[in-house]
């Protein structure tokens, strides 16, 4: 960068000069600025689209269906959750009835699960 300068000795075509020298500087340097921030996106971009379309995206798990049906309350339990899922699906049982009971099966079948019921 130049020394200081003595803008109050300098002529009108010498300012001039001047400021055309330092309006060239900052549209350089402006342009380099977006020129690196335009090549950032195009990464953030990238990263955000993932991986490119001849690469088969990963495949969701299927909804577990239930394996235990109280169709009198409209209750259903996958199997899964352990014994607090257990317990929890049981407080819905009927005076006398066990789990094998609810269990699925002809005659007690239970409404198809979608992905609509994970949430």
């Amino acid at each position: 960068m130049a020394g200081p300068r003595d803008l109050h000795g300098m002529t009108v075509d010498e300012l001039e000069k001047l400021i055309a020298d330092a309006t060239a500087v900052r549209d350089r340097k402006l342009a380099e600025q977006i020129a690196e921030l335009e090549k950032n996106l195009a990464q953030l971009k990238a990263k955000q689209a993932g991986p490119a379309d001849d690469t088969p995206a990963k495949a969701r798990r299927a909804v577990p269906q239930f394996k235990y049906w109280i169709a009198s309350k409209r209750k259903g339990w996958t199997g899964r959750g352990g014994k607090k899922a257990e317990e929890a699906f049981r407080a819905h049982f009927e005076p006398g009835k066990d789990l094998k009971d609810y269990r699925v099966r002809p005659g007690n079948e239970a409404p198809e699960r979608t992905d609509a019921d994970r949430y």
